[in-house]
C-alpha cells in the first residue's frame, strides 16, 4: 500500500521533469534561434553601415572630380565652344525636323498606292528644300569643329601641368595655354559673319517654302517654320553671348551638387565633357515603374482573387506551387531573365510592321 502511494506521488514528479526538460530544450532552441537570427541582423546592419561609408566616400570624391571638371570646362574654353555648337546642334535638329515631315509625306504617298518613283519625284522640291536648309549651316558647322580642336588643345595643356592629373598630350608650356585662348575668343567675330550669312539665306530660303499637301504633314510643316523663324532671329544673340564670355569667371562649389541634382543630361565616355545629372536616371526609372505597374497591377490583383475566391481545390494545389515557387526567385535574377530574354523578344517583335510604330 505505502509503495504504491509513493509510487502515484512519483509519477507527477516524473512527468513535471520530463516537461522541465523538454522546456529547457525548446529553450535552448529558441536561444540558437534568436542567436542564429540576431547575428545575422547584426552582420546586415554593418554591412550597410560600410555600404552607406563607402557611398559617402565615393560620394564626396565624385563632387570634387565633377567640380574639377565644370572648372575645367570652362578655362579650357569648351563652355565657349558650346555656345557656337547649341546653334549647330539646333540647325540640325530642325533639319532632322525636315526629314521626319520628308518620311510622313511619303508614307502618306504609299498608303494612296503611289509608287515609289513617283512619291520620290512628287517630294523632290521638298528635298532640294530640305538639302538647301541643311548645307547652309556648313560654315558653322566647320567653324566648330575648328575651335573645338583649339579648345581640346587647350585643356590638354592644362591638364598636363595640373599636379595630379595626366593625360595624353604633347609638350607644351604654360604659357601657350592664354595664346591658345586668345585665339580661339577670335572666332566670336568670325561667328557673326557666318550668323549673317546663314540669316539672308534662311530668310530667303523660308520665304518661298515648298508645298506640302498632306493635311498631318501640312501641320508639322508650319510648326517647324515657326521653330526655323525664332532659330534665325536668334542667331544674332551668340555673338553676344560669346563675347560675354569669360573664362576667368569663378565657378561656385555648389555647382558640383546642383549640377548633378538638376542637370537634364546623361552623358560619359564622350570625347568634350562627361556630364552626370540624375533627373534623366530619376524620370527612366519613374516611367519604367508606371509602364511594370500599369500592366503587374491589374493582373496579380485579379490573379489573387480568382485562387483566392474563385479556383477549385485542384486548380489551387496546381497554381499556388508556381506562385511560391516564382515569390523565391530574387528579384534580381527576374530582372536579368526580363533583360537578357524578354527585352530581346520585345525588340525583335518591333521590327514586325505591326508594332513599328514602337
Amino acid at each position: 500500500m505505502v509503495q504504491a502511494r509513493m509510487e502515484a506521488l512519483a509519477e507527477p514528479l516524473k512527468t513535471f521533469a520530463t516537461r522541465d526538460r523538454a522546456g529547457q530544450k525548446r529553450a535552448s532552441s529558441d536561444r540558437a534561434i534568436k542567436l542564429f537570427f540576431g547575428s545575422n541582423a547584426l552582420v546586415a546592419i554593418v554591412v550597410l553601415a560600410l555600404i552607406t561609408v563607402f557611398l559617402f566616400r565615393e560620394g564626396f570624391g565624385f563632387f570634387g572630380q565633377n567640380l574639377s571638371g565644370i572648372r575645367r570646362y570652362r578655362a579650357s574654353g569648351e563652355e565657349y565652344v558650346d555656345i557656337m555648337r547649341q546653334y549647330s546642334e539646333a540647325q540640325t535638329a530642325l533639319s532632322r525636323g525636315l526629314n521626319s515631315i520628308r518620311l510622313r509625306q511619303f508614307q502618306q504617298a504609299q498608303k494612296k498606292g503611289v509608287s515609289v518613283e513617283q512619291a520620290n519625284a512628287a517630294l523632290a522640291p521638298f528635298d532640294q528644300f530640305a538639302t538647301a536648309f541643311s548645307d547652309i549651316a556648313e560654315p558653322l558647322n566647320g567653324l566648330v569643329s575648328d575651335s573645338g580642336d583649339l579648345a581640346s588643345e587647350l585643356k590638354a595643356q592644362l591638364v598636363a601641368h595640373t599636379p595630379g592629373e595626366t593625360m595624353d598630350a604633347p609638350e607644351a608650356s604654360p604659357a601657350a595655354a592664354p595664346q591658345s585662348l586668345a585665339k580661339l575668343r577670335e572666332s566670336a567675330a568670325t561667328f557673326d559673319q557666318v550668323a549673317s550669312t546663314m540669316q539672308g539665306g534662311l530668310t530667303s530660303l523660308l520665304a518661298t517654302p515648298p508645298a506640302v499637301t498632306d493635311p498631318g504633314a501640312r501641320e508639322a510643316f508650319v510648326k517647324w517654320q515657326r521653330h526655323a523663324h525664332a532659330f534665325v532671329q536668334g542667331l544674332g544673340e551668340g555673338g553676344k553671348e560669346l563675347r560675354a564670355w569669360s573664362p576667368d569667371k569663378p565657378v561656385a562649389w555648389y555647382r558640383a551638387l546642383t549640377s548633378f541634382l538638376f542637370g537634364r543630361d546623361w552623358v560619359t565616355a564622350s570625347f568634350w565633357q562627361d556630364w552626370y545629372g540624375i533627373i534623366p536616371l530619376f524620370v527612366g526609372s519613374v516611367m519604367v515603374s508606371i509602364v511594370a505597374l500599369a500592366i503587374s497591377v491589374p493582373l496579380g490583383v485579379m490573379s489573387a482573387i480568382y485562387v483566392s475566391e474563385v479556383a477549385s481545390p485542384r486548380e489551387k494545389s496546381l497554381i499556388k506551387p508556381f506562385i511560391e515557387f516564382i515569390s523565391a526567385i530574387p528579384s534580381v535574377v527576374l530582372g536579368f531573365f526580363g533583360i537578357a530574354v524578354v527585352g530581346q523578344a520585345v525588340r525583335a517583335a518591333t521590327q514586325s510592321n505591326w508594332l513599328s510604330w514602337v
